[in-house]
């Protein structure tokens, strides 16, 4: 499989499983930081991380699972503070279309 391929599998995975987070929200298990889930992509290395608002699942991040998710939340959030921006919020199911 070349590269590209790889990439749009993974894309393709990540893609079906929020769609499952739309319809399923609770599905995750509670995140690392307050307000947010985690929910692993199936059979890849990959870790969504979310919001569930009264209105749409707000995709805040994806990660591989290797990674200090904890950190580097922490760390996103504060480089947005820096920037004067907060993570925006979709008006849909989902985020990620």
């Amino acid at each position: 499989m070349d590269d590209r391929r790889a990439a749009e599998a993974v894309y393709r995975a990540i893609v079906a499983t929020t769609g499952r987070l739309a319809e399923f929200p609770d599905i995750g298990r509670a995140g690392r930081l307050p307000g947010t889930r985690e929910f692993p992509v199936t059979n890849l290395p990959y870790v969504i991380v979310y919001a569930v608002g009264a209105e749409a699942v707000t995709i805040l991040a994806v990660f591989h699972a290797a990674r200090d998710l904890a950190r580097a939340l922490t760390e996103r959030r504060a480089a947005l503070k820096r920037r004067g921006r907060t993570p925006r919020r979709g008006r849909g199911r989902s985020d990620v279309q």
